[in-house]
């Protein structure tokens, strides 16, 4: 594991975040285009039902683009080039379980094959790795997890 691995798991969260962003704004424009083309018919009740689901849609998209946008700012703000020796946000971690990413919570992205966990720091697992170095154990769902490497 080293920092060009780093750099791949890196770009690979922003392309999933930009992706993501794209597909709700995209989402977005369908759905103020659904609520132009929506004519009022003489069952007014019905039309109204319709508009008010087409707002709580528009914010609800809203919302989650405003969340993803603030993920992407805080992926953007780490360095994909900086070494650590202990984990923290920005570290890109092999463990017992796996290897997990310490930036944002993206869930899996695959590079060359492998699956690497990008988690937020808040999370649970990011809770129980936080401040370790390689070599060290923490316990996690009352099971061992080994550090084996920090970048």
């Amino acid at each position: 594991m080293d920092l060009s691995l780093k750099k791949q798991v890196f770009a690979a969260c922003q392309t999933r975040l930009s992706e993501r962003i794209a597909d709700l704004r995209e989402e977005m424009r369908e759905t103020k285009l659904a609520a132009s083309e929506d004519t009022k018919s003489s069952a007014g009740d019905k039309y109204e039902t319709g508009r008010a689901m087409l707002d709580m849609e528009r914010e609800r998209l809203s919302a989650h683009l405003n969340e993803t946008g603030k993920m992407y700012d805080l992926l953007a703000s780490l360095s994909a080039t900086k070494l650590y020796e202990q984990v923290q946000v920005g570290s890109l971690v092999a463990t017992s379980r796996g290897i997990f990413y310490v930036s944002v919570g993206l869930g899996s992205v695959v590079v060359d094959g492998n699956a690497y966990y990008c988690i937020s720091p808040q999370s649970p697992m990011g809770q129980a790795l936080f401040g370790l170095s390689a070599g060290e154990e923490t316990l996690f769902q009352g099971q061992a997890v080994q550090v084996t490497q920090v970048v």
